[in-house]
């Protein structure tokens, strides 16, 4: 197949010409390669008309002459005004026979040296980073931390706090689910808001976090658990993960979203870990504020100093946000479309030929508009008319295997930990007799080395593939677990409030810290892999719209915790002396499984 480009004059097709168009041209297939073009490529002409660059239209057919002098005449009327992308794209999509003109403009007389500065240029300029991104990002990961940290506080003073409120013992996991169920609904309502605005939602989450940890304070002057209980939903009605999950891939460039996405996870870590050393502190406090003129009494103690003192930080944190964070344009978001749109030219076809007849050469819209118009369509999807159902069947579509692998092994991951952690205080207390003290110093301990395991990880990541990787920690997750299965409880006469202190085989306070620091430290890096997996196996297609990756994300993990905190209290219900084994053998089988499932599909998380 000989494919020729030649400079037609629109008032005499005959007469050909080499126009000042050829270095764009040229620039255009690669210096006259083209690579998705079988056969040869000729540039024909002659130097006749060098200096009319408005005459000049350059022809890409199957052979010369065999379009647009079919009708007869000069043919001027039937030359469609294209540029290069439309020229190439169309010769590919209609074969031989067909034609396309392009007419190049001043900006095509570039060089390509010229060219290749001004990208450059362009690329260093958006690795710069302004005081305004840096101060957005140190709020984002400053509100990540505070969650985190709101979420943990409560859970060394949950049991003590839910018994002088009049329940049993079962009911502090509740108290603790509580703010992940809120947080799997608001999840979906923030992530349509934030499809046009950051902080108008920030800030309503931040007012959200204040009125319920000062709800669930309040609590105990009335002496009720639903009051209690509103005031952890209201919290997680506020909870602003989602929120900063998504600012930090939509407006940060790939140069340092690597980085950031290291200091969030250090920050969660943190806040995983003062959250219960703050309740240890803060359980040493215990007196009344009176409010002049009210009679009304504030209660400060170590039931609930947690919710004060977060309603604080918050309210801190609310009035910073206010006054510092503008919105910031979502350059992340560009260059994963841009990556998107550097696909073949073969795959861009394909989708030309779903939006208009490939035989429209003369259609009034080009194919590049075309395309850059479904590329916008990612960044303003809200404005679109696609309803919320047509959202989640799209995405539906787009969910592969290796993507439902990795959130199944997402979920079962925030199961284990949530099941080990918020019965930590139930189950301590009845076992062991630990306090507050005992239970924060456990938690503040066990959140603190996961930090410098998470950098150890990162590290072996650049050696070893992430599925080698998740076989490692899980293994280690289960040997953790096995620990803490209580044999004797099986076998022997389980009638004593504690544990069976005189039997060897019994599981008692440094076996339960031993088994306990192997399996959260190694499943809480677990999650690391499974999001650096998830990240290099989703569609480009979910890095948009209502239901992105990072809403998906939240919702695994959001629900993985409601999933745990319920199971914890239906078994507490069932035995709180059996509360051990009745958590974590089922445990130890999910994630026996998980690693069966990590072999089983090996090939498919080579990533």
């Amino acid at each position: 197949m000989l494919f020729e480009l030649r400079s037609l004059s629109s008032n005499n097709l005959d007469n050909s010409v080499v126009g000042n168009g050829l270095f764009g041209l040229c620039g255009a297939l690669e210096c006259g390669q083209c690579p998705f073009i079988e056969g040869e490529i000729n540039l024909v002409g002659s130097a006749e008309d060098d200096d009319d660059d408005d005459d000049d239209y350059w022809f890409c057919g199957d052979g010369l002459g065999d379009s647009a002098s079919t009708d007869g005449g000069d043919g001027s009327d039937n030359i469609h005004e294209s540029n290069t992308f439309d020229s190439i794209l169309l010769a590919v999509t209609t074969g031989t026979g067909s034609s396309a003109y392009y007419k190049p403009d001043d900006h095509d007389h570039d060089h390509d040296h010229d060219v290749e500065k001004d990208n450059d240029v362009d690329a260093d300029a958006e690795n710069i980073v302004s005081k305004q991104q840096k101060f957005n990002l140190f709020m984002s990961l400053a509100g990540a931390f505070l969650y985190c940290m709101n979420y943990y506080i409560v859970e060394p003073s949950s049991t003590m706090y839910v018994n002088a409120l009049g329940a049993n013992d079962a009911a502090g996991a509740t108290l603790i689910g509580m703010m992940p169920i809120a947080s799997f609904f608001s999840a979906i309502v923030y992530s349509v808001w934030t499809n046009k605005i950051y902080r108008s939602p920030f800030l309503v989450s931040c007012c959200l976090m204040v009125s319920g940890n000062i709800v669930y304070s309040s609590a105990f002057n009335y002496k009720s658990l639903s009051m209690a209980l509103i005031g952890r939903f209201m919290t997680g009605l506020g909870g602003p993960k989602m929120i900063v999950r998504r600012y930090i891939a939509d407006t940060t460039c790939l140069s340092i979203r690597t980085s950031v996405n290291a200091l969030l996870g250090m920050v969660i870590a943190a806040g995983s870990a003062l959250g219960p050393g703050c309740a240890i502190m803060l359980s040493n406090f215990d007196f009344i504020i009176t409010i002049p003129r009210t009679n009304t009494e504030l209660w400060f103690n170590a039931m609930t100093g947690p919710g004060w003192f977060m309603a604080v930080m918050w309210s801190i944190f609310s009035v910073t946000l206010w006054w510092g964070f503008q919105e910031q344009e979502r350059i992340g978001l560009k260059e994963k479309l841009q990556q998107e749109s550097e696909i073949t030219v073969q795959q861009q076809v394909q989708l030309v030929e779903k939006t208009i007849p490939t035989t429209s050469v003369t259609s009034s819209k080009s194919t590049k508009a075309i395309i850059n118009d479904n590329q916008r369509t990612g960044i303003t999807s809200s404005s679109s008319s696609l309803s919320l159902w047509s959202e989640f069947v799209r995405v539906s579509k787009h969910l592969n295997f290796p993507v439902r692998l990795c959130m199944i092994l997402l979920f079962a991951k925030v199961f284990v930990i949530e099941t080990l952690v918020s019965c930590t205080s139930a189950l301590s207390k009845n076992r062991y007799g630990w306090n507050i003290h005992e239970v924060g110093l456990l938690g503040c301990a066990n959140g603190f080395f996961v930090i410098p395991l998470s950098i150890l990880v990162g590290k072996l990541s650049m050696s070893y593939q992430d599925r080698f990787l998740m076989v490692c920690l899980l293994s280690v997750g289960i040997c953790g677990l096995s620990l803490l299965i209580d044999y004797t409880d099986l076998f022997v006469d389980g009638s004593t409030r504690m544990y069976n202190k005189n039997n060897f085989w019994s599981v008692g306070p440094t076996q339960y810290v031993i088994g306990y620091f192997l399996t959260y430290v190694s499943i809480q890096s677990f999650e690391g892999i499974i999001g650096s997996a998830l990240s290099k196996l989703i569609p480009t297609a979910l890095a948009t719209g209502t239901f992105n990756s990072g809403l998906l994300a939240t919702l695994v993990d959001t629900f993985g915790r409601s999933c745990g905190d319920i199971f914890i209290s239906l078994m507490g219900l069932i035995d709180i002396r059996q509360l051990m084994n009745l958590l974590f053998i089922p445990d130890v089988l999910i994630l026996i499984t998980c690693l069966m499932l990590v072999r089983r599909y090996y090939d498919i998380l080579a990533v």
